[in-house]
Parts: structure tokens; sequence; C-alpha cells
């Protein structure tokens, strides 16, 4: 009888304890709301740091060219625009990037008249541009105009070939024709232990920006890094692409690794009389030639309309391939956008890029 009653009131405190779970009583009213907090601030971007930078100008050369060894690029609002001295504005709305320059409204105030000096074997008398730096949440952008000047060798125009072939009928071969185009570089020097030394020497630092010299192609030491963002009248013009590349002692670094436009020539021997010589052809030629040698292709062969150059067509005076070949840009080869445009002997170059980037060697900003 004690065991049957200890077991029922086992039973009732389970189903007391059942029904307490079970069971959930009426919500109350919600309480008043609370006070409000303090007002929030907008977010606040953090310019890009300082930098110091070299500028160079051709005029159609490979190496002669006009710049400024070391000027200063400053986010400091409170700075002012000067001859060496760049101060970079926050836009809202990012410029469309195409070489039309679309005014202060979209790219800011402040803008610098830098001198420029002569810098490299010939001198091509541009001694002025006009430079602005801006910058958004995003990217950074650049603007620059220079006058090209009718002096000595110079003639103004815009230089749009650029190491392309032509046929010679006399010797039966096809030739680089030695002509360049007009270019602009701009050069970032990330070496911070270094900036004494760049900002007296800038580029010569390293080299010169120039195209056909190899041995001077390189940076003094392993511990100098030059970023380097070219735009050039054909290259650039048909890519929509700056040339991004990092200046190392070792020689240019692409962006990538592979680089989205590369030279169509190529080294081979052959025998002549008695004796083995290095000849340049072209590596590729349009799809088109095979069926008309006069075929007149772009300046920049794409690699789908690509087949490997022939010297067993019936070439003429006429023909002519292209200097260059592309592929479509990789990671890390497309994020330098850039263009050009000429009108009234002036040339408009227009560089962005974003702030940050993976490449080991790229300026950040």
């Amino acid at each position: 009888m004690k065991k049957l009653a200890l077991t029922a009131a086992f039973c009732l405190a389970i189903a007391v304890l059942f029904v307490s779970l079970a069971c959930e009583g009426d919500v109350g009213p919600q309480g008043p709301e609370g006070p409000p907090g303090e007002p929030g601030e907008d977010a606040m971007l953090t310019p890009p740091s300082d930098r110091v930078f070299a500028l160079a100008i051709f005029n159609g050369t490979a190496r002669d060219h006009n710049g400024i060894n070391a000027a200063t690029l400053t986010f400091d609002t409170t700075a002012t625009p000067s001859s060496s001295i760049v101060v970079g504005n926050k836009i809202d709305q990012a410029p469309v990037i195409d070489g039309i320059f679309e005014g202060s409204e979209v790219w800011g105030e402040n803008a610098s008249s830098l001198e420029l000096e002569h810098q490299a074997f010939a001198d091509n008398f541009i001694y002025n541009v006009t430079m602005i730096a801006s910058y958004d949440d995003h990217n950074v952008y650049f603007l620059l105009q220079w006058d090209e000047v009718s002096q000595g060798d110079y003639v103004v125009g815009v230089d749009d070939r650029h190491l392309d072939w032509s046929y010679d009928d006399l010797d039966e071969e096809f030739v680089v024709n030695l002509l360049y185009e007009d270019r602009v570089a701009l050069m970032f020097q990330d070496s911070r232990s270094l900036i004494g030394e760049w900002r007296l020497y800038g580029c010569l630092t390293g080299c010169h920006p120039g195209e056909g010299l190899p041995d001077n192609m390189q940076s003094a030491s392993p511990s100098i890094v030059i970023d380097t963002w070219q735009w050039g009248a054909m290259r650039s013009e048909n890519l929509e692409i700056g040339l991004d590349r990092a200046l190392s002692s070792s020689g240019f670094v692409q962006d990538g690794g592979i680089p989205p436009i590369r030279q169509n020539l190529e080294v081979i021997q052959r025998i002549v009389g008695d004796e083995v010589v290095d000849d340049t052809v072209p590596i590729y030629m349009h799809m088109k030639q095979l069926n008309d040698p006069e075929y007149m292709p772009d300046d920049i062969l794409w690699e789908y309309l690509a087949v490997p150059f022939t010297d067993t067509l019936s070439w003429t005076v006429n023909s002519y391939i292209s200097g260059w070949f592309a592929m479509p840009p990789s990671t890390g080869n497309d994020v330098l956008k850039s263009a050009g445009q000429f009108s009234d002997g002036t040339w408009t170059v227009e560089f962005s890029r974003p702030r940050i980037t993976e490449d080991p060697y790229d300026a950040q900003f």
C-alpha cells in the first residue's frame, strides 16, 4: 500500500511538471520605446597615402623623353598644387576613361602644371604637362594633358604605329619598321627607404623607361621595385588598357605573369653561305593573309585570328604584318584602364586602377 502511494505521488509530480512545461501564460503588453541613441556619423574613407612619382613623355620615339624625376602626390587637401606637387581630389562621380576631359565638376578642382625637363637622349621640347589625380571609394584616377611641339625632328601629330612589319621586295624578307608610338609613363617607387634617393634621381634610380635599350631596362638593385603604368597611342588604344608592369633588378615583371600583348617577333637562325646568322621574323600573321598576302590587318593581331607565319607565300611590297599580338587579359592584366585622345595638337590621357590590388608589386592607394 505504501509502495502504491509513493508511485501515485511520483506520477502526480511528473504530470504537474509536464503541464507546467507545456502550458504558457498570456504575453503581456509591450513596454514603452526607449530613448534614441546618439546619432551616427557618415563613414569616413581614409585618403590614399602620399607618394613620390616620376613621369616621362615620349613623342613617337623609343627612348627620347622629357619628364620629371620626382614629383609629390599628396591627398592632403590643405596642400597647394604646384609645378612639382599634385594634390588629389576626393570625387563622388567616377570619370569615364575615354581620353575626353569631363571638367572639374567630375575630376575635382585641384590641377597641377608640372614642369618637365629633358631627361634622356634627344630633347622632345615638351616642358609642361597638366596633371589631375582623383580618387573615390574604389579607384584612383589620373589625367594628363600636354601639347606636342613642332621643333627639330619632331612634328605635331599622332604617332600610332609601333614596331610593325613590312615586306622588303629587294631582300625578299619582312623587316621591322622602326616606328614608335606616342607614349606616357607614370612610375611609383615603393621602397620607402629609398625615397630620398628617388626624390633626387627619380626613374634614374632604376633606368629610363625607354624601349630598344635592353641593358638599361632594370632597376639598380633587388631592393628597388618601380610600379610602371604606361599608355601608348597604338597598344593601349587597341586594348583599352594600360601596360601595367613592375621594373625590378631582373627587368620588367608583368602583372598577372603573362602579358595581354606581346611583340610579334622571334629570333631564328639561318644559314647564309658558310655562316649561321640570327634573323628576326614574325611569329604570326593574319589568317586571311594565307589567301591574300596583301590583306591589311589591324595594328594588333588577336590570338583567335592568328596563324603561324610562313615565308612561302607570294608576298609583295604592299604586304604588312601586325607588330603585336594579343590575348584576352587575365587576372591582374586588366585592372589598369587607359585611353587617350589627340585634338588640336594636345594629348589627353586618362588612367584608372583599383586602389587596392592583389599584385605584390603594385603601388597601393
